[in-house]
């Protein structure tokens, strides 16, 4: 007996592919590539500060030494050329820093740099003054302003 309503049909499975789509892909490579940009910008920040830090360091260490300088010579004469101070001042260009002057009379001395990542100086000298200085205003031969 055959029932035309009965007809065994076949049922055909359809498989769903399984992964991602072209465009999900893109998605979130433009995704990966905008975060991979922001923490490139944020460490080379970091980067400029960590070296800044070292620069800062270094001219302290010059303003020490010149005080020793003064207590061995009895002045200030001669003081940025010593071979100390240039050894020092060295150390601040390694660590990123450009465009050193030194001036120095009897009495006093004054030093600067730039700092990287800016046109700023910092600025130290023989009075115990140490700071950040516009590239504008400069040391005053033997004081920082």
């Amino acid at each position: 007996m055959s029932c035309g309503k009965c007809k065994k049909t076949k049922k055909t499975k359809k498989t769903k592919k399984k992964g991602f789509t072209l465009m999900e892909l893109l998605v979130v490579v433009a995704i990966i590539g905008i975060l991979a940009a922001i923490v490139l910008v944020s460490l080379n920040s970091a980067r400029n500060k960590g070296k800044n830090a070292a620069i800062k360091a270094q001219m302290a260490q010059l303003r020490s030494a010149g005080e020793m300088y003064n207590e061995e010579v009895g002045d200030f004469t001669g003081w940025c050329a010593n071979s100390e101070a240039a050894r020092i001042t060295q150390g601040a260009i390694d660590s990123g820093g450009t465009l050193p002057n030194c001036d120095d009379n009897n009495a006093a001395w004054a030093s600067e740099i730039t700092l990287v990542g800016t046109t700023d100086l910092w600025c130290v000298d023989s009075t115990g003054v140490s700071k950040q200085i516009t590239a504008s205003k400069g040391a005053d031969t033997v004081a920082c302003p």
